[in-house]
């Protein structure tokens, strides 16, 4: 997140920062949305999940890329990215997890997001 010249390399122009501490480090060449979440089992995140959807779709619409990130990369940001997957590509929330760690083994979203992201999941696919 800090490294400008990689994340322009990588077509990123879209940051989705989900930590409390870390700053967001180019506001003037990249948009943000700033969640500041923790990853603790009281911290709801299902509130934020189409924000993230949004910010994700308007980077690919500019034909650019999204970074989602908080600090270790194993439970806030991956979890917001499996409710973007479960959204846009239909994935069940099993699916979404599977491939989220095939890419990164270290990917485990807490317990309390795990609960939120069913919830999301039921509510997605909840039949009329």
């Amino acid at each position: 997140a800090a490294d400008l010249d990689t994340m322009q390399k990588l077509g990123i122009v879209r940051v989705v920062n989900c930590t409390r501490g870390c700053p967001n480090f180019h506001p003037d060449q990249l948009a943000y949305l700033r969640l500041e979440l923790a990853d603790a089992g009281h911290q709801k995140i299902s509130h934020c999940f189409d924000a993230v959807v949004s910010a994700i779709d308007c980077a690919r619409a500019a034909g650019g890329a999204c970074l989602v990130h908080c600090t270790a990369g194993i439970s806030r940001s991956p979890a917001l990215v499996i409710a973007y997957l479960m959204k846009t590509k239909r994935w069940s929330l099993a699916a979404a997890l599977a491939h989220m760690q095939k890419c990164r083994p270290s990917v485990s979203p807490n317990p309390a997001f795990m609960a939120q992201l069913a919830a999301y999941e039921a509510s997605l696919f909840a039949r009329p």
